[in-house]
């Protein structure tokens, strides 16, 4: 039997180093606590886009029957940043448009904290 040749250097080496994984890991939780941060802004926004889709497609005609409606979702979705008063509602084209922009800061840690900006509109 022959022995097996020893290689060193790079060709010897695979996989990954303390060093590297211990910063993979670091960047792996970073990304996952954003995640977890940004999360109920992100499901509340949706929330409120799906409101404002319900109020352009109903019957009502008048904006504040449209303002009192979204106030009435907000309340059981628990929708906390805007209200009705914060509605945009515009007639385009004979159909009714509603339109919605707010500023949510989501506290990250310590001193550091994420403004983001939202805005939608209904499709109608």
């Amino acid at each position: 039997m022959k022995p097996r040749a020893i290689r060193t250097g790079a060709a010897a080496q695979r996989g990954l180093s303390l060093i590297g994984l211990i910063l993979l890991s670091a960047i792996i939780i970073a990304i996952a606590v954003l995640a977890v941060r940004l999360a109920p802004s992100a499901l509340e926004f949706v929330a409120i886009r799906k409101a404002v889709e319900r109020i352009a497609a109903s019957p009502e005609s008048t904006p504040r029957d449209m303002r009192s409606s979204f106030d009435r979702i907000a309340s059981v979705e628990d929708i906390q940043s805007i209200s009705g008063k914060d509605l945009i509602i515009e007639r385009v084209d004979n159909q009714t448009m509603v339109a919605f922009a707010y500023e949510k800061r989501v506290l990250l840690f310590g001193p550091v904290s994420l403004l983001i900006e939202y805005n939608g509109k209904s499709r109608r």
